[in-house]
């Protein structure tokens, strides 16, 4: 009898500890935590916020964000109790202590601060003490500010760039409508690389425009189209703002060398700088200046008036060639297999094209490497490649494609 009393209290035991095991279902603030992405698809970190929850999986009445510093209270819920947030470097409020605990419900400004995801770029409101939209508002990523009515919207006429005085924003003026101009400007993305139109005070297009990335600029008239022939490279005379503001001359048609410029796209569909693209250049008057070069690759040749290679005239980087004094030859072997090879598809770059080495003398060059893929080889004089000296890209390539030893 004794025996089968012990050995029951031990069957209970072990039914004890079993059922201490079986792990209890995530609570509301848990499963919150785990389904807030701390990355990118591509593998970067973002500044997403993550609530903190206490060891019975409720969420902690004190929640902080910790890549703005911001700090509140919060329900069983995790539902933000307004009039609790904190800034940066001001003491975070005693969310235990019920005095603390204000019903006051959010306004509007601080409904569209707390809805706004905090991702870099994207701009936060800022609220004063009693919630209400802060008279200047600026934008921390551009530098931006202007002023606000009390329903956030901006002022038109009082946005002023990075560096520029700030407007003082105590007097609310009748707004107007936005001119073309600024729709212009602030529809478009701020991106690396895209251009952004510059408005005067009155929200005019401003006579001369200039492209912040790649130092161009030009002329426009009243509704922001650039006047032909006023564009200018940061290397040639700038002109002058005076210059832009006279009166608009008939336009002239477009010249070959300014349609095949224009063509060329310096942005993809999804707003990222295009690499590597050839963009040609033009003078003055429209047409192609005689040397050629490409930005990305550092090859600089002669065109005729078509703005078509004059064969033999094409240098490698840091060489340098005189286009008044150049004889076009005959294209060789090399040069045509060479120029054949498009490098363009509907205005894009054609990634993944081999496309042969020819030295000034227009033979192909010992060693040929293909850019996409790294790999590496030696040909012969009609370009046709050795068998046994291709090497994979992080190998050593063939140093002496001359050298039987080396083959």
């Amino acid at each position: 009898m004794k025996f089968r009393l012990m050995f029951f209290l031990l069957l209970l035991a072990c039914m004890y500890l079993s059922l201490a095991q079986v792990e209890r279902p995530k609570t509301h603030c848990e499963r919150h935590r785990v389904s807030i992405p701390t990355r990118t698809p591509e593998g970067h970190r973002i500044g997403a916020f993550i609530p903190q929850c206490d060891a019975e999986g409720t969420y902690a009445r004190q929640q902080c964000h910790g890549s703005t510093g911001h700090c509140w209270c919060v329900d069983s819920r995790g539902q933000e109790k307004a009039g609790t947030r904190t800034s940066p470097g001001t003491p975070p409020k005693d969310c235990n202590n019920p005095a603390d605990d204000p019903v006051t419900p959010k306004t509007h400004c601080q409904h569209h601060r707390d809805n706004t995801p905090v991702m870099p770029g994207s701009l936060v409101p800022q609220c004063d003490a009693n919630g209400e939209y802060k008279p200047l508002q600026c934008h921390g990523s551009t530098g931006h500010c202007w002023c606000v009515n009390g329903l956030g919207k901006e002022l038109l006429g009082t946005r002023t760039g990075p560096g520029m005085p700030r407007t003082g924003c105590q007097i609310v003026e009748p707004e107007r409508l936005k001119t073309l101009c600024e729709h212009h400007r602030d529809n478009t993305p701020v991106m690396p690389g895209s251009f952004v139109p510059q408005c005067d005070a009155k929200g005019e297009y401003t006579p001369q425009q200039c492209h912040g990335s790649t130092g161009h600029c030009w002329c426009v008239n009243s509704l922001g189209k650039e006047r032909l022939g006023t564009r200018r490279q940061p290397s040639m005379p700038q002109l002058e703002g005076k210059d832009c503001e006279k009166a608009d001359e008939p336009e002239r048609a477009k010249t070959h060398c300014e349609r095949h410029r224009d063509s060329i796209p310096s942005l993809t569909s999804e707003g990222h700088p295009l690499l590597g693209a050839f963009i040609p250049e033009c003078d003055a008057n429209g047409t192609y200046t005689p040397k050629q070069c490409h930005g990305s690759t550092g090859h600089c040749w002669c065109v005729d008036s078509l703005g078509k290679e004059r064969l033999g005239t094409r240098t490698p980087p840091g060489t340098t060639i005189d286009c008044d004094n150049a004889v076009e030859r005959p294209g060789t072997h090399c040069e045509r297999q060479r120029d054949s090879i498009p490098s363009m598809t509907e205005g894009h770059p054609v990634l993944g094209a081999f496309i042969p080495e020819c030295d000034a003398n227009g033979s192909y060059t010992p060693k040929q490497c293909h850019g996409s893929t790294g790999h590496c080889w030696c040909v012969d004089s009609r370009g046709q490649e050795k068998a046994g000296t291709r090497t994979s890209p992080g190998r050593t390539p063939p140093e002496d494609c001359d050298n039987p030893a080396d083959q």
